[in-house]
C-alpha cells in the first residue's frame, strides 16, 4: 500500500503493516509460543481473539468500521474474511485520488485505534464505547489531512 500521500500517523502505518503481515501479538499467536492467556476477545467477549476476529469479525470492530465507512462516504461492505479484507484494502486504497487517500488514512488509524482499545482493555482495565473510538479516528484523520481531504470531510457527519 502506497503511503506517500496518506496523512495517518507513522505509528498507525506501522501497526497496519504489522497487522497486514499477521505479526501482531494476538492471544492466538501468544498461545503458539506457549504463553497462556484468557483467549476471549476483550472487545466483545463472544469469541476467541485472533487477528481476523479483532479487525474483521468482532461485533465491536464491525460497528467501528461501519461508522467510519459511512463517514468517509465509502459504500462498500465490511469484509467478512481475511482474504476479503486484503482485497478490500487494495481495491479502495489504490491510487492517489482523494477518496483513496482518505480510505488509506482511515484504515491505518482504524486499525491502530482498535489495537489500542484492545490493549487498554487488556492491560489498563479501561474501555471506550465505539462512538468514542470512531470520533478519535475521525479527529486524528481530519487533523492530519491535506487541504483537499479536509474540504471533503469537513462537510460530513459522524
Amino acid at each position: 500500500m502506497e503511503v506517500s500521500h496518506v496523512s495517518a500517523r507513522p505509528k498507525a502505518y506501522f501497526t497496519l503493516w504489522i497487522m497486514l503481515n499477521r505479526k501482531l501479538a494476538t492471544v492466538d499467536r501468544l498461545a503458539k509460543w506457549g504463553m497462556l492467556h484468557n483467549k476471549a476477545c476483550v472487545l466483545c467477549k463472544s469469541a476467541d481473539e485472533s487477528i481476523e476476529h479483532i479487525f474483521i469479525e468482532c461485533h465491536y470492530a464491525r460497528k467501528v468500521w461501519e461508522r467510519l465507512l459511512y463517514w468517509i462516504d465509502n459504500h462498500s461492505r465490511c469484509p467478512m474474511t481475511w482474504s476479503q479484507f486484503i482485497q478490500w484494502s487494495i481495491q479502495h486504497g489504490k491510487g492517489k485520488t482523494t477518496s483513496a487517500q482518505l480510505f488509506k488514512s482511515t484504515l491505518a488509524e482504524g486499525v491502530y485505534e482498535l489495537w489500542n482499545e484492545r490493549n487498554k482493555r487488556l492491560f489498563e482495565d479501561k474501555s471506550s464505547l465505539e462512538d468514542k473510538v470512531v470520533k478519535e479516528i475521525a479527529y486524528v484523520t481530519i487533523a492530519r489531512a491535506s487541504n483537499s481531504i479536509k474540504s471533503v470531510i469537513n462537510q460530513r457527519k459522524l
